[in-house]
């Protein structure tokens, strides 16, 4: 059932749920996250075998970006544009907070998400051809893994209900098992290569966790979606520096 509940959540694919949950609830179901994760990427990973077969890897690559950005109905690039827009808007803490509640966007926030997709589809279509699938399959897994970790260390930043206040009931019973087995999974898909890129990630989402944190007093739903936007960014880098830097030779 939890598994349903973030599915639900994280993504359009048509699931519906007919009994009410609650928060506790939906906090429980942050151990499916990263598994939510691998379903994407295994869609991603059939759409780049169909669509190689016509399309340079260009094209490839926005067009998986696009699938991806479909299927998550913009939830994690929403978040992208909302702490943009308040963390560079140089206004006090209860004003960042405010701004990001607005569902207007601004340059900040444009500027970000268009980066932020850019950036994706470029590193997309670098990944070594060998390589390319469990890639593919991992790199959504890693982008929702990297966010339970600032969810569990820093607190809620509002005082209210609100989008992202289950991770409140978040317990680390629930965020160490997900990683670990997250952990094992990139092991068996890139070996030494996906822990590297994991350890990347799990860095990255810290730091950013503790930035956010420091402008905001804490985490909210849309800077989790930041984070994982980041994450997902940063363990694509993490395997296309290692294949330009030779670190791949094993495995290609």
């Amino acid at each position: 059932m939890r598994f349903f509940i973030a599915l639900q959540f994280l993504t359009i694919i048509p699931v519906r749920i007919k009994r009410r949950f609650g928060e506790r609830e939906l906090a429980q179901s942050m151990f499916f996250f990263p598994f939510v994760g691998i379903v994407l990427g295994l869609v991603l990973a059939g759409v780049q075998q169909a669509a190689s077969l016509v399309f340079t890897a260009q094209v490839t690559s926005i067009m998986l970006v696009t699938v991806l950005a479909v299927l998550t109905g913009g939830l994690h690039l929403d978040g992208v544009a909302d702490t943009a827009d308040a963390l560079f808007s140089g206004k006090d803490r209860n004003e960042k907070l405010r701004i990001m509640k607005d569902s207007r966007i601004g340059a900040m926030g444009a500027a970000a998400t268009a980066l932020t997709v850019l950036m994706k589809a470029a590193l997309v279509a670098s990944i070594p051809g060998a390589i390319v699938v469990p890639t593919l399959i991992l790199f959504p897994a890693a982008g929702r893994c990297g966010q339970l970790l600032p969810a569990l260390i820093y607190r809620y930043a509002r005082g209210e209900v609100s989008t992202g206040s289950f991770i409140t009931n978040l317990s680390l019973g629930i965020v160490l098992p997900a990683v670990f087995l997250t952990t094992v999974i990139a092991a068996g898909l890139l070996q030494l290569t996906g822990i590297c890129g994991l350890t990347v990630v799990f860095v990255a989402a810290t730091v950013a966790g503790k930035f956010v944190a420091a402008k905001l007093g804490g985490m909210t739903g849309d800077t989790l979606g930041a984070v994982n936007e980041g994450c997902e960014i940063v363990f694509l880098g993490a395997i296309c520096a290692g294949a330009r830097y030779g670190l791949l030779a094993p495995m290609l």
